[in-house]
């Protein structure tokens, strides 16, 4: 009975017997677990077969390169490489390179083990993420000085460059030497000179769009980004940053030439305000309403594309490569708001209608019913059965080109 009371009487002393894990858990932060320590017994076994060479710029040949944490194929994985990336290499372990951690590779330690830039505790871990499930790359000991800021999208953690000593891995067999370690340097710098362009051309485009539709000059901005596009070859996401610019310049621009016309269409507001029209180019006058709409996105969209800078150089451009036909101009009856031309061109000896057929700079409604020579550029013809054509000029058949 005494043994009894002797037993129940210690657990009642010492209740933090039972549940002092509970309490105070032993996270991978305070203490390494054992994932951590065999991590740790690893990387000892590794730097006796580590063999050091001289630095140098690796470039990988494949596709989703995986670059790991150890050595090994069980090793986890940090991120993928695609072909092109450039790395620096500075040793090699059997089958696998070692591989220093880019620049913008980003280090985090839990911030409770550190007070005026000094670590607090022992075996403290540093982590890739700011999280506790995140691979381990390093560990820091009392008295070690970290300079870092606060993780933004974590306060609990502060981002730091990874040590020195943190170094990844990558198979050899996707790595080609590319030059010394300054080829890797040179093309960071190139690559953020490029970035800062980018960024600069973001905020001239955003400026710009701002204008007055008619004041507006994105053939210089979609030039720079084509420029871009092209010196980037080897940088592959800058090239789609590039490249996705172009496109949201093209739409912004295409979206803001059909709100104008809009806005010439109805002549009021949304509210109901009367508001000035705004003048549409002589050219557009002679097609019909659909055929004028589809003439005036065809120019703005090869504005935007950079390809022409004004409307004339379109139709000049145009013309240069125009090809010649002969036949009988006839009305095109058919009401459609798809429909291919305003007219059909019909073959002088078997009747049998050849092209649709419209026009905005002349009127062809004068050569119905005449044998006539047109001067011709390809439209789309919206699925229907004939070619469709824009006519730049047309003349009586036989007649000579003025």
């Amino acid at each position: 009975m005494y043994a009894h009371l002797i037993i129940l009487f210690s657990v009642a002393m010492s209740p933090s017997l039972f549940s002092a894990e509970q309490e105070s858990p032993l996270t991978p932060e305070s203490m390494p677990n054992l994932v951590a320590a065999q991590e740790t017994q690893e990387s000892a076994v590794v730097e006796t077969v580590h063999k050091e060479i001289s630095p140098f710029t690796g470039k990988i040949t494949g596709e989703k390169v995986r670059l790991r944490l150890a050595p090994t194929l069980d090793g986890s994985i940090l991120s993928e490489l695609n072909k092109d990336d450039l790395i620096v290499i500075t040793g090699e372990i059997d089958e696998f390179y070692t591989v220093k951690p880019s620049p913008s590779t980003k280090a985090y330690i839990y911030r409770a083990y550190v007070l005026d830039d000094v670590v607090e505790a022992n075996n403290v871990n540093i982590r890739l993420e700011p999280n506790n499930h995140s691979p381990i790359l390093s560990q820091l000991n009392q008295g070690d000085r970290v300079s870092g800021t606060l993780c933004p999208n974590n306060n609990k953690w502060i981002e730091i460059s990874p040590p020195e000593s943190v170094q990844f891995y990558v198979s050899k067999t996707y790595v080609t030497n590319a030059g010394d370690e300054t080829v890797y340097q040179k093309t960071e710098d190139r690559r953020q000179k490029i970035q800062r362009k980018l960024t600069a051309i973001k905020e001239s485009l955003q400026e710009e769009m701002k204008k007055p539709f008619s004041t507006i000059q994105i053939v210089p901005i979609i030039n720079d980004l084509k420029a871009i596009t092209t010196e980037t070859q080897d940088m592959r996401d800058l090239a789609k940053e590039a490249e996705a610019m172009i496109q949201t310049a093209q739409e912004q621009y295409v979206s803001l030439s059909q709100n104008k016309s809009i806005v010439s269409q109805k002549g009021k507001s949304e509210e109901g305000e009367q508001i000035a029209l705004v003048e549409q180019p002589n050219f557009y006058r002679f097609a019909s309403f659909a055929l004028e709409k589809q003439e005036r996105s065809l120019v703005e969209q090869a504005i935007a594309n950079g390809d022409v800078s004004t409307q004339e150089e379109f139709y000049l451009k145009e013309c240069n490569n125009a090809e010649e036909m002969t036949g009988q101009l006839i009305p095109y009856e058919r009401t459609s708001s798809t429909r291919p031309g305003d007219y059909m061109l019909v073959d002088i000896k078997t009747k049998v209608p050849v092209a649709y057929l419209y026009s905005s700079t002349i009127d062809l409604k004068d050569f119905i019913g005449r044998n006539i020579t047109v001067v011709v550029s390809l439209r789309p013809n919206h699925h229907y059965a004939l070619p469709a054509f824009f006519v730049h000029e047309a003349r009586n058949a036989g007649a000579k080109a003025s």
